[in-house]
């Protein structure tokens, strides 16, 4: 089984994704499977195959350890890991290749804590990618785009795993400012002089010293945008699935 983990900041569209892509799979008639790992998600726009929900109960943690809402989610993403076997045998016994997993809305519960890599070890590391998602509202200044992307290089090295940048929801802003925003990633000097651009402070010559220690190093990487209204944008991520997992094989895909 192969498994593609929906991962980014709060708001950035990781259940809206999976929804999209489950049903772009499911319109052509390939099988994958749904996997919630938020316990503390109230609604989901998909149905869940497998859902944390039914192994962590938020409001029976607060009951029992006395907590607050914040605390018994750090304690639910601890029992989340406590339980993966008993997920992981209901992912197996439903059987589909392809798992789309969709994460905690608070993005450090998984992949800060030990419970996130400890799940990716359990599932097996060569079986697994993750696409890290950026909304382009966090990402619309450069200095802002520096931090973010330190968020997914953080990410990146935390799970050792292929990694795919997205930039969600580009149907909300303007054709400009897409294309500028995927020139800082794809021509990394266009970053640098924007930041060189912006007021004098503090904040800048921290981004630029950042911007010259990933640049050094290669760790400035392109963006691929996607909408969950653009169909295409959609079925590139399943481009992305196939060429990681099946060496760019898409003979899953029955017309």
């Amino acid at each position: 089984m192969y498994y593609s983990f929906f991962i980014g900041p709060a708001g950035s569209g990781k259940s809206s994704l999976v929804n999209s892509v489950s049903k772009w799979l499911s319109d052509h008639k390939i099988d994958a499977t749904t996997v919630n790992l938020d316990p503390g998600v109230v609604t989901l726009p998909y149905g869940a195959d497998v859902d944390v929900r039914n192994y962590v109960d938020i409001e029976r943690i607060i009951l029992d350890y006395n907590l607050g809402p914040n605390g018994a989610l750090i304690a639910a993403a601890d029992i989340m890991a406590a339980k993966i076997n008993d997920i992981q045998q209901e992912i197996q016994e439903i059987g589909n290749e392809i798992v789309l997993v969709d994460t905690p809305g608070q993005m450090e519960l998984f992949t800060y804590r030990s419970s996130g890599p400890f799940i990716i070890e359990s599932f097996g590391r060569k079986n697994c990618m993750v696409f890290f998602l950026i909304d382009p509202t966090l990402a619309g200044k450069p200095s802002d785009f520096v931090s973010i992307l330190l968020l997914s290089i953080s990410t990146q090295f935390r799970f050792n795993t292929p990694q795919v940048n997205l930039l969600t929801k580009v149907d909300l802003i303007t054709e400009s400012e897409l294309e500028k925003i995927l020139k800082w990633g794809s021509e990394p000097y266009s970053l640098l002089e924007s930041l060189s651009e912006e007021d004098s402070s503090i904040y800048r010559e921290l981004a630029i010293q950042l911007y010259y220690n990933l640049e050094n190093i290669g760790l400035i990487s392109g963006l691929q945008p996607v909408s969950i209204n653009d169909v295409i944008s959609v079925e590139k991520i399943y481009g992305q699935i196939s060429r990681i997992f099946f060496g760019g094989e898409d003979g899953y895909i029955t017309q």
